[in-house]
């Protein structure tokens, strides 16, 4: 097992041309990082906030301030 495993992959693209893949996968380096954060819609509401502030940084940078983003960005929410 200090080896890991080795798992062999045969596949034909659709013109029929055939590939193998090789992996070896040692399951003792991810001993301790068996847990993954979950996602969910308060993630998708920061991740478009941010993209509003980054959208209304450059249009204020090209003098476009007037056209603040980040008011609209509920009712696109909405839509």
């Amino acid at each position: 097992m200090t080896e890991g495993i080795t798992v062999t992959v045969r596949y034909k693209d659709l013109s029929g041309k055939r590939y193998e893949d090789r992996w070896t996968f040692n399951p003792l380096l991810y001993e301790e990082n068996r847990s993954v954060r979950q996602r969910d819609t308060d993630d998708l509401v920061e991740a478009v906030e941010k993209v509003s502030e980054m959208l209304d940084e450059v249009l204020k940078r090209d003098g476009a301030g007037q056209h603040d983003i980040s008011r609209r960005a509920p009712k696109l929410l909405a839509t």
